[in-house]
Parts: structure tokens; C-alpha cells; sequence
């Protein structure tokens, strides 16, 4: 096993960069401009929310820019222009009047934060790396969660000192700042592009070895395994859906607003340790074994939250459901590399990042529509709880098929 040397410590801050930018700034802290700019322009939080909205979508197609540029174009370069086009997007919004310039800028936004994003990341991973890559993957991941974490009391701050226009250029700096180590560092997305060698980092994760595709055929994928996953990606994406509706849910049962916030806080620290204890676990016992276990928590916490509604325990509830998280992220990562290969992997990660990003964007409001349909969350829950069950079938189903095709 080889350690961790500076290059390499170069390109775990690089990475982290991007993913702070593409899932903290881009997603984490978006919730904190709505009121202050609905006020200002004298309309809905909804007609605000949607620039998000747009912001999402743009970011699913930035995946598929991110693979294509991956193919094309040095680590530096991609680093560059993305930042060059996201934070100057997000300080143009400093500058607007009206929300449908709003709406043009989220589509520069999101496809920018999604080429430096989770695809690119993924597929530099998988290269740099073998070995211990659950957690690695992981360790990248969470600093998503970090970075939201972090950055939202210093937004919070500016927007109610300085506004909220101030609000998005200091969002702009920070976005710089997390690309800096991917500029400035001497880095690839192979390591070979540098002059390095590819890391190992002990064993690969317990159980079978999934071939990478077709063995028939090879290098043609699968397509009942990619159903699976696809399948299995698109209800794990689905699932974080839920938390920014937790102070709903907490209003429901009659709990205050503090509640509701500190339900979404618990379920902010499941992602960021989850994540990591996720990846831990996939390194030791596989990860079908990782993904029953976590999704047993994750149906575990839904039960609660539906059956039992006191302070205490709604914030265990939470904590235990923000283990999708890992499910979603870093498990859609994992899962698919393990089942198709690495060489697969590439090629097929890039579209099931872009649907599954899709169908998040889609959840949001059915969930919303069933609890205006019916004056209460638990038809919502019900689907989360029988999406889980159906998730962790189709990981034991890719697996058979997996270990058939083999």
C-alpha cells in the first residue's frame, strides 16, 4: 500500500473544490436568497425557487459536458473556464432587476458547476486512484456538505448586513477560491497527464467482482443492469428531495420552526459523516452489503418519522434519513464503477448522473402537490419508504445479474 504523497494531497483539495462549488454553493446555500430577493422584486419565493430549479437542470447537462471535456481538455483548463463562467454568472445576478435574467444566468450557473462537477470528479477519481476508493470517493463527497455548512452563516451574515446583492458577490469570491486548487496546482485527470502514477491504496472493497458488461460483447453495456441502476440512482437522488421539506413536516405535527431547522441540521451532519462511514463500510464488506445496511437505517428513520412526532425523536428521524445522502452521491458512484467496470463506467455514469439530477428536480414538486392534495405528508412518506424498499432490491438484483453475466 502506498501513502498519500503531495501530489496527491493537490489533487484531494482540487477535487474537493469542485465538488464544494458544485453541490454546497450550488445547492446547499440557494434557499437563503429566496425570501430577501422575493421581497425586493415583489413576487413569489416559488417564481424565485425556480432560478434553482433551472440551476439543477443546467447542472445535469453539465455532467455530460464534464465527461466530453474529461476526453478533450486538461484538468487546468476545464477548471478555468468554469470558473470564469460560474462565479461570473453569479455576480452578474448581484446586478439584475427582474427575475428572468435571473432565470438566463442559472442555466450558465448550473452547467458550469456540473462540468467541474460530480462526473468529472468521479472519473479523475477512478483514474488517480485504486484501491479504498468507497473511501476516497467519500472523503471528496462530503465536503460538499462542509462547504454548505460553512459558507451558510457567513451568506447569512452578508445578505442581512449588506443585502442580498452583496450576498451573491461574495458568493462569486468564494467560488473562485474553491477552483483555485484546480488551477493553480500541476494536476490531470489522468496522472500520467502530470507525470505520476496511479495510487494504490490497499485492497479493493469486499465481495464478487462485477464484470463490466457484456462479456459477449465487449465493452457494450448491459441494459437490464443499466435499468437497475438507473433505476437504483434516480430513487437515491430522489430521497434527499425530502430534507428541505422537513420543516414542513415538523409544522405538520405541530412543531415549531426551530424544530423543522434542527431537523435539516441533523440530517446536514448525517451527510457529511455518513458519507464518510459509508465509505469506510463499502471498503470492508462490499457494497450490496453497505447498501442494505444504510437503507435499513434510512427506512428505519422514515418509520419514526411518521409514527412518532416529539422534538427528540424527529431529530433522530432526521439523522438517520440524511444517511440518503450517501446513497445518492457516493453510493450511485461506487455502485455503478462496481458493476460495470471502471472502462463502463465512464461511459454510462454521465447519463445516469443527468437523469437521476432529473428526476430529483421532479420529486420536489410531486411532494409538494401530494401534501396540497391531501393536507398531510404521509402519502409522500409512504413513496419514500416503498422507493427504499425498491432501491435496495435493484442492488441485489444488478448483482445477480452481475454474477450470471460473469
Amino acid at each position: 500500500m502506498k501513502q498519500l504523497q503531495s501530489r496527491h494531497i493537490m489533487l484531494i483539495a482540487a477535487l474537493c473544490g469542485m465538488m464544494s462549488n458544485c453541490l454546497g454553493v450550488l445547492f446547499n446555500v440557494a434557499g437563503l436568497y429566496f425570501n430577501p430577493i422575493a421581497a425586493d422584486f415583489g413576487i413569489g419565493r416559488g417564481d424565485v425557487s425556480m432560478a434553482h430549479t433551472i440551476a439543477s437542470l443546467g447542472c445535469a447537462v453539465g455532467g455530460i459536458t464534464g465527461a466530453w471535456a474529461a476526453k478533450h481538455m486538461k484538468l487546468r483548463t476545464i477548471t478555468l473556464l468554469c470558473a470564469v463562467v460560474f462565479a461570473g454568472s453569479t455576480a452578474l445576478l448581484a446586478f439584475t432587476n427582474s427575475i428572468w435574467p435571473m432565470y438566463l444566468l442559472s442555466v450558465f450557473r448550473g452547467v458550469a458547476a456540473g462540468t467541474a462537477g460530480t462526473v468529472l470528479v468521479t472519473i479523475v477519481i477512478n483514474n488517480w486512484f485504486t484501491g479504498k476508493v468507497g473511501l476516497m470517493t467519500s472523503l471528496i463527497f462530503c465536503s460538499a456538505g462542509i462547504s454548505g455548512a460553512i459558507l451558510s452563516p457567513i451568506l447569512s451574515a452578508v445578505i442581512e448586513s449588506a443585502g442580498w446583492r452583496a450576498g451573491y458577490l461574495a458568493m462569486a469570491a468564494f467560488i473562485v477560491l474553491f477552483y483555485l486548487p484546480g488551477i493553480l496546482f500541476p494536476l490531470g485527470i489522468k496522472p500520467e497527464d502530470a507525470g505520476y502514477d496511479v495510487l494504490v491504496l490497499g485492497g479493493g472493497a469486499a465481495g464478487a467482482k462485477a464484470p463490466a458488461g457484456d462479456p459477449a460483447k465487449p465493452g457494450k453495456v448491459d441494459p437490464v443492469l443499466y435499468v437497475l441502476i438507473l433505476i437504483y440512482a434516480c430513487i437515491a437522488s430522489c430521497a434527499t428531495a425530502y430534507i428541505p421539506h422537513f420543516s414542513g413536516i415538523a409544522d405538520s405535527y405541530g412543531q415549531t420552526a426551530a424544530v423543522g431547522s434542527a431537523m435539516v441540521s441533523a440530517a446536514m451532519i448525517a451527510n457529511t459523516f455518513g458519507k464518510l462511514a459509508y465509505g469506510w463500510l463499502t471498503d470492508r464488506i462490499g457494497i450490496q452489503k453497505s447498501v442494505w445496511i444504510w437503507g435499513a437505517m434510512v427506512i428505519a428513520g422514515i418509520v419514526m418519522l411518521m409514527r412518532i412526532h416529539s422534538g427528540a425523536m424527529l431529530y433522530a428521524a432526521a439523522f438517520m434519513i440524511g444517511l440518503c445522502y450517501s446513497l445518492s452521491s457516493v453510493g450511485t458512484a461506487l455502485l455503478s464503477r462496481d458493476i460495470f467496470g471502471i472502462a463502463i463506467h465512464a461511459k454510462v455514469y454521465p447519463s445516469i448522473n443527468m437523469l437521476n439530477t432529473l428526476a430529483n428536480a421532479a420529486i420536489t414538486s410531486v411532494i409538494g402537490f401530494m401534501y396540497d392534495a391531501s393536507g398531510n405528508y404521509n402519502g409522500a412518506l409512504l413513496l419514500f419508504l416503498g422507493g427504499e424498499i425498491v432501491l435496495m432490491l435493484a442492488t441485489t438484483l444488478s448483482y445477480r445479474r452481475a454474477a450470471k453475466a460473469a
